[in-house]
């Protein structure tokens, strides 16, 4: 991303990075049974995710947040991945963090017991 600063052109690298990461995801989940994945439109304070899955199974009733930090703050991140399920109005949020040296298929995918275990009696349903 390059925004304008008066006459010069500054980027923003963080948010390069998270862009990045965003459709390295959205990549892979396309490769492996969500074929309408896709990166959703920031929405501010009312954020429902980095990632669109689909609305029908495999993909629906899950938000995504896209994490790609030095620093892997779990509790955060997972907290935010719920707040925006909540926004969205699915019942579950994960948290999906890049590890470092290691490519898409190794990341991290998290959220809190209770949303795995009501995941799991939704599924079971």
């Amino acid at each position: 991303m390059v925004y304008r600063l008066g006459q010069s052109l500054v980027t923003n690298p963080s948010k390069d990075r998270g862009t990045r990461w965003e459709t390295q995801v959205v990549n892979y989940l396309k490769l492996f049974g969500f074929p309408y994945s896709r990166r959703t439109a920031l929405a501010g304070a009312q954020d429902k995710g980095d990632i669109y899955l689909g609305d029908d199974p495999p993909g629906g009733q899950v938000t995504t947040e896209c994490k790609d930090h030095k620093q892997i703050a779990l509790a955060e991140f997972v907290d935010e991945a719920i707040a925006e399920a909540k926004n969205a109005g699915t019942p579950l949020g994960v948290a999906i963090i890049k590890r470092r040296g290691r490519g898409v298929s190794q990341a991290y995918v998290v959220t809190t017991l209770e949303q795995w275990v009501q995941d799991r009696i939704r599924r079971s349903d």
